[in-house]
């Protein structure tokens, strides 16, 4: 080896001792943390505690049971969720063996590790190490408090889609950066197909790079415009159309249904209307509470720190972060204005995802801004560069140790812990999911109340008249279907002349009731006379 060659050597493994090394071994730390609680929330666990789990589930049967397409819960009815969370979920439910069920919540803690590490690796890439290390460790350990973690940017061991598809997105804005810095067309392909890929998992991340994209292209025509860079503004106009053509294809999956099939037109509202409340006015306070921090100043101030950057043209990567914080904050003010007109004043705007979606990608760019401040101090300490931004990654270790007994104890933790234990305990409950998976056939359809209609039937796949209005499907009616179900219950208690055409519109073939409520349905035996699971807590009759 020549003396450049071994001097070159030395100075790149003193570059990665010093800055790179140890950006990496603390997020090993880090990581290595906040998967131990983690692990230990899940252990024993069976079911999810949420109702995302139980649809997640109902998807992942309609692919291991051949009829990926369908929509799991309304009979006749189509796709209409993102369906790469579930597709991978059943590869490995296949790969595994074991119980679908099982899968969705054992492997919430691994999965979602993708997330802090993508989260790393972007600030990295945008800001550097110390600042990555800075932002990942507020993000993993200063920012959650006793919020459900699906409402946070953060690391949690509950595999629900909003917190393990984040990691796609600050991929996706490495991706974008790239395809806008090099103008090739292949970056532009690539781009086009992460972001597709991202609308597969989750459609409020596509749709805030989407909008960057478009930003960015237009920006980018307007200038070459006015510069007379004629060939140039077309030539930008084109790669985002060959990203926009990639798009396309790579979201055809849910694309050819939600568009193909239903025309784009919801029906049901209530999904994308729905308001995380502590982002409600009646609930201002606790908001205030939970985001009045040392965190959210930070990031204000850092905020304020890259608007002066971009007002002073310092690159495409600080216009990239800028953007990403606008159009999440537009998104989140637009989507809260869609629930309040719709809820107050009967004004039927067009709906995109629930307005928290949106507030969870603007905290992610505050968090960055935050780490991104605390990397600018450091290059104010008075010690060498090298001093002070090892100092600045190791200092970490000693506010994260403070905070971490509370951070291991989280609500989030253990709050969700319970609630899949409550399930599991239900042993009657549980039976009668079994029964339903077991008993009933794919296009069988049961009748019950929306409580009943979330477990145990949702999780088994089995068809259902109505169910609960967020995690229904969007393009159907639920309104006229609430009212057949309930004119129907209602039919066994007194007989009413439509009775037997209702339950021949929805295909009807099973009741499933709790072993209270049988009394109080005299008619009960003229229109499912079979038994065929009775316990304790529940039971299911067939026509």
């Amino acid at each position: 080896m020549s003396r450049d060659s071994r001097n070159q050597w030395h100075a790149l493994r003193a570059r990665v001792t010093s800055k790179g090394g140890i950006a990496v071994l603390m997020l090993l730390f880090m990581l290595v943390l906040a998967v131990v609680p983690a692990v230990h929330a899940v252990r024993g666990l069976e079911w999810g505690p949420t109702t995302d789990f139980y649809r997640d589930g109902s998807f992942v049967h309609s692919i291991l049971d051949g009829r990926f397409g369908q929509d799991p819960q309304f009979k006749g009815e189509h796709l209409w969720y993102t369906p790469l969370i579930f597709g991978m979920e059943a590869l490995l439910a296949r790969l595994t063996g074991l119980p679908v069920q099982t899968v969705l919540v054992q492997a919430g803690p691994w999965l979602n590790l993708l997330a802090p590490v993508c989260f790393f690796i972007m600030a990295w890439y945008f800001r550097g190490p110390v600042a990555a290390v800075a932002a990942t460790a507020i993000y993993l350990f200063f920012l959650v408090g006793d919020e459900p973690a699906w409402a946070v940017p953060t690391y949690t061991p509950w595999l629900i889609p909003i917190s393990f598809v984040q990691a796609f997105f600050y991929l996706g804005l490495i991706v974008l950066h790239r395809a806008f810095q090099s103008g090739t067309l292949f970056s532009a392909l690539a781009l086009g197909a992460v972001t597709g890929l991202i609308f597969l998992s989750h459609a409020a991340p596509a749709l805030i790079l989407v909008a960057i994209i478009g930003l960015l292209t237009a920006e980018r025509v307007i200038t070459a415009f006015r510069a007379g860079e004629v060939r140039n503004a077309w030539r930008r106009l084109g790669l985002s159309a060959a990203a926009g053509t990639m798009f396309v294809l790579f979201a055809m999956p849910l694309l050819w249904y939600i568009i193909g099939t239903y025309g784009m037109q919801m029906r049901n509202r209530t999904p994308f209307l729905y308001t995380y409340e502590l982002l409600t006015l009646a609930h201002i306070r606790l908001f205030l509470f939970y985001n009045i921090t040392w965190v959210t100043a930070a990031g204000l101030v850092g905020l304020v720190l890259l608007v002066r950057e971009v007002l002073r043209r310092n690159g495409l990567r600080r216009t990239i972060e800028l953007w990403w914080f606008v159009v999440s904050l537009v998104l989140f003010g637009y989507a809260y204005l869609v629930s309040v007109l719709d809820a107050s004043f009967d004004i039927l705007l067009p709906g995109t995802a629930p307005s928290f979606h949106y507030f969870f990608y603007m905290k992610a760019a505050m968090v960055l801004f935050a780490g991104t401040l605390v990397a600018r101090i450091a290059r104010r300490l008075p010690f060498s560069p090298a001093q002070a931004r090892v100092a600045a990654m190791l200092v970490w270790v000693v506010p994260i140790a403070m905070v971490y007994p509370g951070y291991s104890g989280r609500m989030d933790v253990h709050g969700m812990q319970a609630q899949s234990l409550a399930i599991s305990e239900d042993h009657d409950l549980v039976d009668m999911f079994h029964c339903l998976r077991d008993s009933l056939v794919w296009d069988d359809v049961v009748l019950c109340d929306d409580s009943l209609s979330v477990f145990p039937l949702m999780p088994s796949a089995r068809k259902v008249v109505a169910t609960v209005c967020t995690m229904a499907n969007p393009y159907v009616d639920l309104v006229p279907r609430m009212a057949d179900r309930d004119s129907m219950l209602k039919g066994l208690q007194v007989e009413e002349p439509g009775d037997e055409a209702l339950l021949a519109k929805y295909g009807v073939t099973h009741l499933l009731l709790r072993t209270a409520d049988e009394a109080r349905l005299p008619l009960r035996e003229k229109w499912f006379p079979t038994v065929v699971l009775r316990n304790e807590g529940y039971v299911l009759f067939a026509r």
